[in-house]
């Protein structure tokens, strides 16, 4: 019994050692800095390590652990180059070799470098000036054959983008982790940060080998303890699913899983210090500088990654907010979409985090240390997720301005490996590939029209070179027939499954090689369809004839069986509740016609003392352009506080149907962030609200079912007002709606939104809308009926529709005429720029028509033919008939 009792006695020592609740150190020998302050910037950080005499040389890998989520390396000392690359920082100059002999010291010396430095250092390294003090002969190697790199170790360019953004507030601890397989003692150490003193300890005298064996007795006393606990909650557990427990049951599970989770947290802090990932020692008498704010107990990111070619990657994506870091994905671990949406927690042991921390969101990429090309392994994310404390904080979906700005970016490293394993410098860059994404930044848009900035022409020397594996088609003359699944394109390929290349549509929203509409690895296709929009049904409204492979049918994303057809996994959405400092919901909440004063509010989330004023313009918006936003019409400034603001469009515009206001927050730091209101619907300034006015009488829809043509009455059924009434086949009118390019669209009092739902196998639908007009005697009077078409319910659709009007004139006491338009062809496809919005457009000019009098008319609206996504229905927006200016 006395050994027992002296064994637990042991295990529970070295435990609480292994802890950081006992130190080693002399409390006299530690000294705090009192120069640095919590909100200055780390820009440059040095740590010196003191070997003890006392025991063996220092020959194995250590790391500085400031509490980050990433370690900063103190290599190159035991390097071990057939290892993978670890995710951490590399110190650009060091003093020390391979190992630290006993009783000496290694100073590693870490650098937040500018673009301006690297492009020096770059220069010196031409000039034959070798800065690098390190002893890594790959970067050394890179600087001989005139690789843009920085100093030193660091051949991926890690450093400056670990560092960057790091403030002294965000160093929560001082300790030192390692794997620990040679006895070697850490005397002492010293850290400054921007050569100003953080801390420094003379007398550590910590001993390696004794915090692995406690390590070690902490793993084995508390898996004793843990396992008979783990049985218990199994058997409840069981006990409680199959309805059989009782109160008593129920109350020991409870009081079980509580007994257990300080248990197993422990357990996982031991085993992260067996594995290197947690330090052994800590230095207690730190204390942090300006942490402010409640710890946060749990983190997850989700990412969803576009689905055209190349969208994946195998490259490490990290995540960020403020100066912490955390590593998502990796060469073995990559990011794509055929795994939908993939969810990582944070390791919070790694980078603890507290509600002050917490600054802003961001994705940033690094290389993998594998071979790749002489384009760089881009990712091209769609949507990010964070969620703090089971509460979903950030959704990039909720700010327009995030969400087109993941569309126009992609993310690159700054450095990767060519297929002969040679570093390739990624700093001639398009403005639309970025090694970090951040949130609220507007990166890749023009900053007129929230646009994706355009690529370089084909011949410059900047144009983005294709990833390996993608068709190369940057060299191929356009093309001048649409594209069919039957057809080869460009003559010698097949069929890419987007627009045709005639030079009515941007060719700059998709990189070389990515407009293959099959998923970014190549990989299969798992189709989402559902209910009667499958393949090769028959019918013209869904896909068949040719075979020509599966159609995704989950309009907004597809999913493969094993995921959830949810976002964001697990149920709920409400609404961000981040500091992300963005404006919001903008909108135009007044004015209707051309002569009236517009009126335009938005709303602001996060810190807005940086904002130094808000800028709004207004423009014409034209929906059938590849480019909408067309003609500034009026500019307004106001102060930081303010909601809301007057504009004008000063004049009749002949033509115009929309106008569409930008809110844009200038920041005190150069940036800015803007919002686009919905494009709001405008009218002549002689238009009459109640004679004026389309009625759909009746409130019924027809349809064409599969098979023989029926002669009239065709089958109909109700038109729904305001929302989708659900069905396999509905018909109904709608407020504030997302169109197929991206943009959204208000209601008006004075025109229809109307989305029409067909059935498989249905031909067309169509509905009514009728108007009486009297013409008095006198000049002749000019009406307009106009319609946009295209497809509801947003971007991502795969769609195709024949859009078209027919229109019958009765006049009073005559007989009635039928005016009957071409149809017009939409498509959207699932990859390329969508197709931008078609007009149906009628004039009715009295003197053609009879004079004077009073006319009827009824119009038919149809849709008909084509392939069609069940979530993403064709649809008329704005249909309005209005007097001529």
């Amino acid at each position: 019994m006395k050994y027992a009792r002296t064994f637990s006695f042991c295990v529970v020592l070295v435990c609480l050692i292994s802890s950081g609740i006992f130190s080693t150190q002399a409390i006299a020998d530690f000294k705090m800095g009192k120069e640095l302050k919590a909100a200055d910037e780390v820009k440059k950080l040095s740590v010196t390590i003191t070997v003890g005499k006392d025991g063996g040389d220092l020959e194995e890998g250590v790391a500085l652990d400031l509490g980050l989520g990433f370690p900063l390396l103190l290599e190159p000392v035991g390097r071990d180059t057939s290892q993978a690359l670890e995710f951490g920082a590399v110190p650009q100059e060091t003093t020390a070799g391979k190992k630290i002999a006993a009783g000496e010291r290694g100073k590693f010396t870490f650098t937040l470098k500018t673009d301006a430095t690297v492009q020096n250092q770059a220069a010196d390294q031409a000039s034959g000036q070798d800065q690098s003090t390190g002893t890594d002969q790959a970067a050394n190697q890179n600087q001989a054959n005139g690789q843009d790199q920085t100093t030193g170790q660091d051949q991926f360019d890690t450093t400056s983008q670990l560092l960057d953004g790091i403030r002294v507030s965000d160093i929560s601890r001082i300790g030192f982790a390692g794997l620990g397989k040679k006895k070697w003692t850490l005397a002492g150490y010293e850290i400054l940060v921007n050569d100003k003193l953080l801390a420094s300890n003379d007398k550590v005298d910590a001993k390696l080998d004794d915090a692995v064996t406690a390590a070690q007795f902490g793993i084995a006393d508390l898996n004793l303890k843990i396992t008979p606990l783990e049985k218990i909650v199994s058997d409840l557990a069981a006990l409680e699913d199959s309805k059989l427990a009782t109160k008593a049951d129920l109350k020991q599970l409870a009081e079980t899983k509580k007994k257990l989770q300080p248990l197993e947290e422990k357990l996982k802090l031991l085993k992260a210090q067996s594995l290197g990932k947690y330090p052994w020692f800590i230095d207690d008498k730190f204390v942090p500088l300006g942490q402010e704010g409640a710890e946060i107990k749990s983190a997850k990111v989700t990412l969803l990654t576009q689905k055209h070619s190349g969208a994946g990657t195998k490259n490490r994506v990290y995540f960020r907010t403020g100066g912490h870091k955390y590593q998502l994905s990796s060469y073995n671990n990559p990011l794509s979409s055929s795994l939908g949406p993939q969810v990582f927690d944070l390791d919070l042991l790694a980078g603890p985090l507290t509600a002050g921390n917490v600054r802003g969101f961001a994705l940033g990429m690094l290389a993998n240390d594998q071979p790749y090309g002489d384009a760089p392994d881009r990712w091209h994310p769609e949507r990010i997720l964070v969620e703090l404390d089971g509460s979903i904080v950030y959704d990039s979906d909720e700010y327009p301005y995030d969400r087109k700005s993941l569309d126009a970016i992609r993310i690159i490293p700054p450095v990767h490996l060519d297929k002969d394993g040679n570093a390739v410098s990624n700093k001639n860059h398009t403005l639309r590939e970025v090694y970090v994404w951040e949130s609220g930044k507007a990166m890749g848009l023009d900053e007129t029209d929230n646009s994706p900035l355009p690529l370089p022409p084909k011949d410059d020397p900047t144009y983005p070179d294709v990833e390996p594996g993608l068709p190369d088609d940057s060299t191929l003359p356009d093309d001048t027939q649409p594209d069919d699944s039957t057809m080869q394109d460009n003559s010698n390929l097949p069929d890419d499954g987007t627009l045709p290349d005639d030079g009515s549509y941007p060719d700059d929203e998709y990189f070389p090689g990515e407009d293959e509409w099959c998923p970014d690895d190549s990989g299969d296709w798992i189709p989402g369809g559902g209910g009667d929009w499958i393949p090769g049904g028959g019918g013209d409204w869904i896909p068949g004839g040719d075979g020509g492979g599966w159609i995704p049918g989950g309009g907004g994303g597809w999913w493969p069986p094993i995921w959830p057809p949810i976002w964001p996994p697990g149920g709920s959405n409400p609404p961000p509740i981040g500091p992300v400092p963005q404006v919001k919901d903008a909108r135009i909440t007044a004015g209707w016609r051309m002569n009236d004063t517009f009126t335009v509010e938005w709303d602001f989330d996060g810190d807005e003392s940086q904002v130094t004023q808000y800028r709004i313009m207004l423009y014409t918006f034209k929906p059938e352009l590849a480019n909408p936003i067309q003609m500034l019409l009026d500019t307004k400034t106001e102060a930081a506080g303010t909601r809301t603001t007057t504009v004008n469009i000063a004049g009749p515009l002949a033509g115009l149907d929309y106008v569409i206001a930008q809110v844009t927050a200038d920041f005190s730091d150069g940036t800015l962030h803007a919002d686009l209101t919905p494009a709001h619907a405008v009218f002549p300034s002689n238009t009459d609200p109640l004679l004026d006015r389309l009625h759909i009488v009746p409130m019924q829809y027809e349809y064409q079912p599969a098979g023989p043509p029926l002669p009239p009455p065709f089958p109909s059924g109700p038109i729904a007002a305001g929302s989708d009434p659900g069905g396999a086949r509905a018909a109904w009118t709608f407020g504030l709606e997302q169109s197929h390019i991206d943009h959204e669209f208000d209601a008006s009092n004075m025109a229809w939104n109307v989305a029409l739902r067909p059935a498989g196998g249905d031909v067309w639908m169509n509905f009514p809308l009728s108007v009486a007009v009297a013409v008095p005697p006198g000049p002749a009077k000019k009406m307009r009926f106009v319609s946009y078409v295209g497809f509801a319910q947003g971007k991502g659709a795969w769609n195709t529709a024949d859009f078209g009007m027919t229109c019958i004139i009765t006049k009073l006491g005559g007989l009635p005429g039928a005016v009957l338009m071409m149809p017009i062809n939409v498509a959207n496809p699932i990859a390329g720029v969508p197709q931008p919005m078609k007009k149906i457009e009628f004039v009715f000019d009295s003197s053609a028509y009879g004079g004077p009098g009073v006319y009827l008319l009824q119009f038919r609206v149809n849709a008909a033919g084509g392939t069609l996504d069940v979530d993403h229905p064709p649809a008329f927006f704005g249909a309005r008939f209005v007097p001529e200016p």
